[in-house]
């Protein structure tokens, strides 16, 4: 399945033209606010129901969408899919403006809307809003803007045939762009990886744009922003306006939330393993992702413990590893090592996933056995749910890296996650080898099992966040309702799988 970035098809499929797109978020603390707004005409001679499938980061709430056609502004409810489907099909037989909305999988959304008029314009307007982490010293904001091939075969994901859209990687289209960079984050380095930008301050820190009005969004939109000093995480809170009286008395007139860097207990990060390196060798990897990922892995080996096992696999239409079996760290080892990395290049076709996994482990983890795999890749794969399965089974820790705008980046995650690794997703220029680094040192990491907040006063509730794929030097953001406005620190004791425990 391919598709285009801002693209609405009919569904006697001709396309619906687009006129125009603004998007536009906020960078807040480590929350981020996107509201995307696209324009659209129907040029046919007859009425049409249109469909328009889009993406959001995997990890975001979903804050609402709003279609305005002509002087109509249609607005949507919450309700069992069976319902909002017979509802929507008894709107158009009846010649009524309809909207439907439903998400396909996480990060995955389609929207259908029915009986627009020739020559009516159409705005679709929706927001989201997620959280964001640190890397080190850098954090990193997201905005999607292509749909596949990350997400694979359209079926396999639950996308009906009038959902299926044909791709335009190369279209222009006429972008308005804005992320607005407040507070202490207006003070950091703010660069894009992606796509040319210009930095302008406004009343509340740093105003982002693109540098050209007409750009082919062939890929995701990436800020960074990089910090010269240790940052110090603060809770932020804001008054529950949005609820009415019952649900305050309930939840909380105020709302507070927190991203609380976890600190790396003493010992781990030197911690012995056997570490399987995965590399994608397929000739979309050709250039400056095949050079990153040989830049990192020679750092990595040489980052390696006297007490480590390791080896490396290179895979494409087929895989084959450096070594029979991990192994020792010594200089006779290294020496091989490095003279087979500087024969890797990206000429080895498709991309198995399946088999390099099976090359690299083929057996499953030992009892006690502190074995990882990182698997860095740029491709796409069809047969996700046998590989999550297979692998999880096996029991070795699975942390991927996916690279550029055709990774199946929600597949990466469920891999990690199912297996209790972690993922990761960069641009191609960004600064990759940097990365892949950094997700191999938290190989060594231990993994949160437990978490508990205390906050300076008694709250009504308290979440933890998501400990899923959560290891030491990693982000966590905790949230908690209170009866009114919350004021003094916050700290968390975390337990790791070792059952040692720290106070932050």
């Amino acid at each position: 399945m391919t598709a285009h970035a801002f693209q609405l098809e009919a569904s006697s499929d001709s396309a619906v033209a687009l006129k125009s797109v603004a998007v536009s978020s906020t960078l807040s603390g480590l929350l981020a606010h996107t509201q995307v707004t696209q324009v659209f005409a129907n040029t046919e001679r007859e009425p049409i129901e249109a469909v328009y499938t889009f993406p959001t980061s995997p990890h975001a709430v979903f804050l609402g969408l709003e279609v305005t056609i002509g002087d109509r502004v249609l607005a949507g409810i919450i309700m069992p899919q069976a319902k909002a489907d017979r509802g929507y099909e008894e709107a158009i037989q009846e010649g009524d403006a309809a909207v439907l909305l439903r998400e396909v999988e996480p990060g995955l959304y389609s929207v259908s809307v029915g009986n627009i008029h020739p020559g009516e314009s159409l705005a679709l307007r929706y927001a989201y809003a997620e959280q964001l982490r640190w890397h080190g010293k850098c954090l990193r904001f997201s905005l999607p803007t292509t749909i596949v091939p990350r997400y694979g075969d359209p079926a396999g994901i639950g996308l009906a045939p009038h959902e299926y859209v044909e791709h335009a990687f190369d279209a222009g289209y006429s972008v308005s762009l804005n992320v607005d960079v407040t507070g202490q984050l207006a003070h950091y380095s703010i660069t894009s990886p992606t796509h040319p930008v210009s930095c302008r301050a406004s009343n509340d820190g740093v105003t982002v744009g693109l540098t050209t009005e007409t750009t082919a969004m062939d890929r995701d939109f990436v800020l960074t922003l990089s910090a010269t000093q240790p940052v110090n995480p603060k809770a932020v809170s804001c008054p529950n306006n949005t609820a009415d009286g019952q649900t305050r008395k309930a939840y909380g007139s105020w709302v507070a939330s927190a991203g609380l860097h976890l600190p790396v207990p003493d010992g781990s990060a030197h911690r012995p393993g056997i570490f399987h390196l995965v590399i994608d060798c397929s000739g979309s990897m050709h250039g400056d992702s095949m050079r990153q990922a040989k830049i990192a892995a020679r750092e990595i080996i040489e980052s390696l413990k006297s007490e480590d096992l390791f080896n490396i696999t290179v895979f494409g239409s087929d895989a084959r590893s450096f070594f029979d079996a991990p192994q020792p760290v010594n200089e006779h080892v290294l020496q091989i090592t490095r003279r087979l990395l500087d024969g890797v290049d990206a000429t080895m076709g498709g991309t198995e996933i399946a088999a390099a996994l099976r090359q690299a482990c083929p057996g499953p983890r030992k009892e006690n056995e502190n074995s990882n795999v990182l698997l860095l890749t740029d491709g796409h794969v069809y047969d996700d749910g046998q590989i999550i399965k297979e692998n999880k089974t096996r029991g070795h820790r699975i942390f991927t890296l996916g690279v550029g705008a055709s990774v199946s980046a929600p597949f990466l995650q469920q891999l990690a996650r199912e297996t209790q690794g972690a993922c990761e997703i960069v641009a191609t220029n960004e600064h990759m080898a940097n990365y892949v680094v950094r997700h191999f040192d938290r190989m060594r990491q231990l993994r949160v099992t437990h978490a508990e907040i205390h906050w300076a006063q008694r709250p009504i509730w308290s979440v933890p966040g998501d400990l899923d794929c959560l290891f030491a030097g990693d982000t966590l953001h905790v949230g908690g309702g209170f009866d009114s406005e919350p004021v003094g620190e916050v700290t968390l004791a975390v337990t790791y799988e070792d059952e040692s425990r720290e106070v932050i």
